[in-house]
């Protein structure tokens, strides 16, 4: 498989030398901006592979974006980032109305703040009180109905536990009744007791414990309801799925099946084997090249298990840190001489999603293309700071999607596109390659004739 991807890539760049100088892919950049303004396209890992130059780990090869007129347009790439709108709650103090005991219970009726917007729900509710020790029941209510129970508590005396939040899910209401129930029962006192002289805590006389717990009314502070909110802030957009083409070997020696393959300088955050159906566990590890060796830089074990009533699969190997090579290698333990099942694509990694960022004018139209062999223009740093440092940018699309996969130079250089649009010329080169074959028979049968 690995060979015919050579021959593949051979043929192509053949073909690109011919009609093509330089072998160069472009893709249009769809779409304009009506004002000045900072754009971001999608860096297909094709692309970025191509706009890392300076690496040792990078292509040969250099990103360009030109505008209409085919001028070089300053631009920079920078970890893609996704708007997020993430859950905040927050904690609204009510006012309390009345605080009255009846028949030892303590009730007490607070109302929600006027407020231009009231929220839709209620997530929690808390009590703060100056007492400590206590095992406290409490009911919260809104016009005769229930809305919620709990259990208030503090142990201060004798660990560092205190709880004093009760889950409140239920709608909005203007006010709130919170009935506190009678003091600890003397059957409660003796269990906390028994929980405190288990614990290895201490061990309180049983008086000292009812007048601390019980024999004491209780009473509150302030009563505060957490209501639901939300941020939106820029996140790191979410790993992308990259699959690549690999070799795949078995040394039997050493009981292990090994897997190499190309990653262009992506920078890989994970590796995902593609395993088939089955129930096998090993361990896996991820290796990179460093001064010709294989050096590790994640492990982990991957398992599939199928049985009657249960199901689990984790093929994935998390790496120490986000690593950039030209390739790596993942080599899986086979201790019981059974192979790990694969599908036809053994491996796929996780490469962190960029973006290519400029800026661009009302009305013009950009295009983006690789270069083989180009040396990357000295840039305005000014421009490329300015869109670097700047949060809110217009999403532009290529016309063409660049290939997702990663299997070799012809790919990665976005050449698959140019091999559809250029038949003619793919069929030339192999037309020329056959009739340079006839030739070089005949001549060899001609040589062959005249020593006879």
């Amino acid at each position: 498989m690995k060979g015919n991807k050579s021959i593949l890539a051979a043929v192509a760049f053949a073909a690109a030398a011919a009609t093509s100088p330089g072998g160069q892919s472009s893709w249009g950049v769809r779409g304009t901006v009506d004002e000045e303004s900072v754009v971001a396209v999608d860096a297909a890992p094709a692309l970025y592979a191509a706009a890392t130059p300076g690496r040792a780990d990078a292509l040969a090869c250099e990103l360009r974006v030109r505008d209409s007129s085919g001028k070089d347009v300053p631009y920079t790439i920078r970890r893609r980032m996704v708007r997020t709108h993430r859950p905040n709650p927050t904690w609204r103090q009510m006012r309390i109305v009345s605080a009255r005991d009846e028949d030892g219970r303590l009730i007490v009726e607070a109302e929600f703040p006027s407020v231009p917007q009231r929220p839709e729900r209620f997530l929690a509710l808390k009590v703060s009180t100056p007492l400590r020790d206590f095992v406290q029941n409490v009911e919260v209510s809104a016009y005769g109905e229930v809305l919620a129970t709990g259990t208030l508590s503090d142990y201060s005396r004798f660990a560092n536990v205190r709880e004093s939040v009760i889950t409140l899910d239920t709608a909005f209401r203007q006010r709130l009744c919170l009935t506190f129930s009678k003091p600890t029962s003397a059957a409660q006192t003796a269990a906390f007791q028994r929980s405190v002289r288990e614990s290895g805590d201490g061990s309180p006389v049983e008086t000292t414990v009812r007048r601390t717990v019980v024999e004491r009314p209780f009473h509150i502070d302030s009563v505060s309801v957490q209501v639901p909110g939300y941020i939106e802030q820029n996140d790191p957009a979410p790993p992308l799925s990259v699959p690549v083409a690999c070799s795949v070997e078995t040394n039997s020696a050493k009981k292990i099946m090994c897997m190499e393959f190309p990653t262009m300088g992506l920078p890989v955050a994970m590796v995902h084997v593609n395993g088939l159906p089955g129930n096998y566990s090993r361990k896996a590890t991820v290796l990179k090249r460093v001064d010709g060796r294989w050096k590790p830089v994640g492990s982990g074990q991957i398992k599939m298990i199928r049985l009657d009533g249960y199901r689990h699969s984790n093929l994935d190997v998390q790496l120490n840190e986000t690593v950039w090579a030209t390739a790596l290698r993942v080599e899986i333990e086979n201790v019981d001489g059974q192979e790990v099942p694969l599908e036809r694509n053994p491996v796929s990694i996780a490469t962190l999603p960029h973006d290519i960022v400029f800026l661009a004018k009302p009305g013009e139209r950009y295009s983006v293309s690789v270069e083989r062999g180009a040396e990357r223009p000295q840039y305005d740093l000014t421009v490329i700071n300015y869109a670097r440092g700047t949060v809110e940018t217009k999403r532009l699309e290529l016309d063409i999607e660049p290939l997702k996969e990663i299997s070799g130079s012809a790919e990665v250089l976005g050449l698959s596109e140019w091999l559809k649009a250029n038949v003619v010329a793919i069929a030339s080169v192999f037309t020329f390659i056959a009739l340079a074959a006839v030739c070089l028979f005949l001549f060899r049968a001609n040589g062959d004739g005249s020593r006879a």
